[in-house]
């Protein structure tokens, strides 16, 4: 999980169970758990020495915040892990939402607007919500945290709430049209708001862990 956090790669995850007799296994099972996959911003760069040097810091943290950090902390990581895992893109900006709230400490009663307060005091509001891995080829979409931020929130509440999403569009506090078809980069295919808004709640998430674990 630290190469996803770091930027998310198209992976498998094997688990290996075995009992250990002073230094020798005894295979029990190995589960294959499904493959993950972020998103087509992700995907347009490979995991590359850049990235693989920023391992030996990174691993140890999760590591430290998995064994001993708080059940908020555990259950973003999770929660990114989830996401990554699941094959409907509307259901992964869910979790990743899901893990944001965790790791911004929502409490019942907060709203809409606290969530985007409090993620743009995490990551600044003008952060670009698509992280510049792919410049000078090709440059990062113009699309910060102040201008997602309440759409996200819109976004996780009419799933979680089993809502058409259609409706949306006729919110009384925050009307935004989830439907519509957006245009990520001239080399990809349009699709609608709502595929994109998940597909970045995904690198979001990257982002507050990322801040998360740098924390002491």
């Amino acid at each position: 999980m630290a190469l996803q956090i770091i930027k998310p790669v198209r992976a498998l995850g094997l688990i290996f169970q075995a009992y250990d007799y002073s230094g020798n296994f005894s295979h029990v099972s190995v589960q294959e758990r499904p493959q993950m996959s972020a998103g087509d911003w992700a995907e347009l760069r490979r995991f590359d020495a850049k990235f693989i040097a920023q391992l030996p810091e990174l691993m140890p943290m999760v590591l430290a915040r998995m064994g001993e950090g708080s059940a908020e902390e555990r259950n973003a990581v999770i929660l990114l892990q989830l996401s990554l895992e699941h094959f409907h893109p509307l259901i992964k900006g869910l979790f990743a939402v899901m893990g944001m709230d965790a790791l911004l400490h929502m409490k019942p009663g907060e709203g809409r607007n606290d969530f985007k307060r409090k993620l743009c005091e995490r990551l600044g509001g003008s952060t670009l919500v698509f992280p510049d891995w792919n410049s000078p080829t090709i440059a990062p979409p113009a699309c910060a945290i102040a201008d997602v931020a309440l759409d996200l929130y819109t976004l996780r509440s009419k799933i979680a709430h089993g809502v058409d999403l259609r409706k949306a569009a006729q919110d009384r506090n925050a009307p935004v049209d989830l439907t519509r078809g957006v245009e990520l980069i001239e080399q990809l295919e349009p699709r609608p708001y709502a595929s994109l808004l998940s597909e970045v709640a995904v690198y979001i998430l990257c982002l507050v862990l990322q801040k998360e674990l740098q924390r002491t």
